[in-house]
């Protein structure tokens, strides 16, 4: 009697759900970290009240609203806002002043998510006065994932963690005073600062205007190296001359090596001038 591989069978089951994926419904997770990209699928099978990946395979196939869930599931989110209160340090004394400088300025958020980071900037700007100068592009693979954000809509398990790290950050106010309680949700209240959410598949899209900032602080670590190294080159040429470029922790741009971005700040880069 045979025995079989359950490593194998895993394995297989997880290919022929990405491969569904990109074939039906166009999305592709198949250069992501293959660890990460596990994890995620099996809290995809439990929520989903399946037994197997195949079984959340004959789902998405036939179940668009699966696939919106399958999505979100999929999707890169911070713990909290302001999750790195050192980074958003950074913004306010050292990305400010340079904002300033630009008679309007263009942000980039990609895998923009539930849409912490993107809502943390724009606090930051309404503080420092820069709101009216601003527009923030908030994108991500689909309207399923970011649709939440869009509706300025917060995780109430987080508020408390928030608002230590809005204080940590620098943060000038309350943090409540920028949000409300709506039929037992919290809604961010509307902001200053123009924000644009889009779809824009980070993996596999190009580049769509030139920026001042880019900020990605927690999508490259799901990528295997070669993407990473694909996105930070898109990164590079959409950053206009002296562009600023936000990553995460410990995350180093590949072009660093070569000059062509020089640290001014925790996790904060700027485009050097001989680029």
């Amino acid at each position: 009697m045979r025995t079989v591989n359950e490593s194998l069978v895993e394995d297989t089951e997880i290919r022929l759900l990405l491969d569904a994926l990109v074939q039906c419904h166009g999305y592709d997770f198949r250069e992501y970290n293959p660890t990460w990209v596990k994890r995620r699928i099996w809290d995809c099978v439990r929520d989903e009240a399946v037994d197997t990946i195949s079984g959340l395979q004959e789902k998405v196939l036939h179940d668009d609203t699966c696939v919106d869930r399958l999505l979100k599931t999929l999707s890169i989110r911070p713990a909290a806002m302001f999750d790195a209160p050192e980074f958003y340090e950074s913004i306010r004394s050292t990305a400010i002043p340079i904002l300033r400088t630009y008679p309007s300025a263009s942000i980039w958020v990609p895998a923009c998510g539930s849409g912490e980071d993107v809502y943390a900037l724009a606090v930051v700007l309404d503080e420092e006065g820069l709101a009216n100068r601003c527009t923030i592009y908030a994108t991500d693979m689909s309207e399923a994932v970011w649709s939440a954000a869009r509706d300025r809509i917060l995780d109430s398990e987080t508020l408390s963690q928030n608002a230590f790290n809005y204080r940590q950050a620098g943060g000038k106010a309350m943090l409540s005073d920028y949000y409300t309680l709506e039929d037992d949700r919290t809604v961010m209240k509307p902001l200053s600062t123009q924000i644009i959410f889009a779809e824009h598949n980070l993996a596999t899209d190009s580049g769509f205007q030139e920026f001042q900032m880019i900020v990605c602080r927690h999508a490259l670590a799901v990528y295997n190296p070669w993407l990473q190294e694909r996105i930070l080159d898109l990164f590079f040429h959409n950053l206009s001359r002296f562009g600023l470029l936000g990553l995460g922790p410990l995350q180093i741009p590949v072009n660093a090596a070569s000059k062509q971005y020089e640290q001014i700040g925790n996790g904060l880069f700027r485009k050097a001038s001989r680029s």
